[in-house]
C-alpha cells in the first residue's frame, strides 16, 4: 500500500469527519467532504513537507550505505 497523507488517511478512515469535528468544533458546519480538505491557513503545508521529509530521508538512505 503507498503513503498516504493525513488528508487521505482522513478521508480513508473517517469519512463522515468524526474526529475532527470533535476535536476541532469550530469545524463541526462543514459537510463530510470538506471537512477533509486542507486548510489555506493550516501551519503545515502538506506538499511543501513532504517533499522536505522525502528529501531527508533520501540524504539518511544515503548516509547508510
Amino acid at each position: 500500500m503507498p503513503p498516504r497523507n493525513p488528508v487521505t488517511q482522513s478521508q480513508t478512515n473517517d469519512p463522515e469527519g468524526t474526529y475532527i469535528r470533535y476535536w476541532m468544533p469550530e469545524l463541526a458546519h462543514l459537510s463530510n467532504k470538506e471537512i477533509h480538505l486542507a486548510r489555506p491557513e493550516a501551519i503545515v503545508d502538506l506538499k511543501s513537507s513532504r517533499a522536505l521529509a522525502i528529501e531527508t530521508y533520501g540524504r539518511i538512505l544515503k548516509t547508510k550505505k
